[in-house]
């Protein structure tokens, strides 16, 4: 007799940006979901999404649904509101995927313990929405006592995972979960396409990243490189003051490079830039697990990072750390990086190795999916 299909796993993953709107958690996320296939049902609850009808379905056949508006005062608490009444209409989803801790997921933490929907809530930056970082704000008893309701807390990072546990969560329920990288879709280019003295820059363009310091250590470094272009992949911030930074730091660029540093947007597929360039730069201030760089790895592009603990536990031996966030010694990293690109090829096979060895998107799914399984009473069975 053949054993009965399960029905799929309903799944509601809330996060307040959602592609086309840049959200390395958001793209993430769509990735593992979509490695889950039609053994998962999706619907996505946004605030990010202000070009959206009430309701759409994306290429998966998800539904995208937005819960209020971004941008508005006190969107956490009206973005709670509108999923009560979801809620309260009959929705019932097998469990709640919240990115990110922010008002709307304390909201959701509230409402579905009344209504007995396990939540997940990934956590994504580190010294923003760790729980160590968390208790240390106003009010931060209550914050840390409504993460406690999550039925599973996910860490990009072993250091989050740590943190977590500092804080009083539930070790039990703290999972170190690695973001994970399409390795079929970020890979090396083709023989002849990599331009070995190519930088490129990927993400919201906002402060905490630092796309002006790639520059400014850039600048001096344009007349010895003849070859030398700096790719900028990513749109403008959400808030208005990343989107003042973001507009001050495009029109800061000289007139006489201007031709060799390109901005591209918001690319669909940033693989196409990041797999051709030499090396990838971010000399970001914090991070949970930067996407951006497990995905250069694979692509075998050398990541020159600044040296947080979450770039070393992404990194590992393969890339090169800077100290500080002092132009000149960027400048000095990224020229000896460029002097010496011709040679590199052994560096670029380790950064594609360990990619595959410690980041592979299959293993980071069938992580996701066996708690999702757990908490919505879909285990396997024998």
């Amino acid at each position: 007799m053949m054993a009965e299909s399960r029905k799929p796993i309903r799944v509601v993953l809330s996060s307040l940006l959602y592609p086309p709107m840049y959200s390395g958690a958001a793209r993430q996320a769509r990735a593992v979901l979509a490695r889950m296939g039609t053994r998962i049902d999706v619907t996505v609850w946004t605030l990010g999404r202000q070009d959206l009808a009430a309701s759409e379905q994306d290429e998966h056949g998800w539904r995208i649904e937005r819960r209020g508006r971004l941008e508005r005062p006190g969107y956490g608490r009206r973005f709670a509101l509108d999923v009560a009444r979801a809620l309260a209409k009959g929705t019932r989803p097998d469990l709640l995927w919240a990115l990110g801790v922010d008002p709307s997921t304390y909201g959701l933490l509230a409402l579905s313990t009344i209504r007995g929907i396990p939540v997940v809530v990934k956590l994504t930056l580190e010294g923003e929405d760790d729980p160590l970082s968390l208790s240390a704000r106003s009010a931060g008893s209550v914050r840390i006592a409504l993460l406690k309701r999550a039925a599973a807390v996910v860490c990009p990072s072993t250091r989050m995972a740590d943190l977590s546990v500092q804080a009083g969560l539930d070790a039990n329920r703290v999972h170190h979960i690695p973001n994970g990288v399409d390795l079929a879709l970020f890979r090396p280019p083709n023989p002849g396409e990599r331009n070995p003295r190519s930088l490129v820059w990927v993400g919201a363009i906002q402060e905490r990243k630092r796309p002006d310091l790639v520059l400014e250590a850039a600048m001096p470094l344009f007349e010895r490189f003849p070859d030398l272009v700096f790719h900028v992949v990513g749109g403008l911030g959400r808030t208005p003051e990343a989107r003042r930074f973001g507009e001050a730091f495009i029109a800061s660029v000289p007139e006489e490079v201007r031709d060799r540093v390109v901005f591209h947007g918001s690319l669909d597929r940033p693989e196409d830039v990041v797999s051709k360039a030499g090396f990838l730069l971010l000399p970001s201030q914090a991070e949970g697990l930067p996407n951006v760089v497990l995905e250069a790895m694979a692509c075998g592009t050398i990541p020159i990072v600044s040296d947080l603990p979450a770039m070393r536990e992404a990194v590992g031996n393969c890339g090169i750390y800077v100290q500080g966030f002092v132009a000149s010694d960027w400048t000095r990293a990224i020229e000896n990086a460029l002097a010496a690109a011709d040679g590199s090829h052994e560096q670029r096979a380790a950064c594609r190795a360990r990619a595959e060895d410690c980041f592979d998107l299959g293993k980071t799914s069938a992580k996701y999916e066996a708690i999702f399984e757990r908490l919505s009473g879909r285990g396997a069975t024998g």
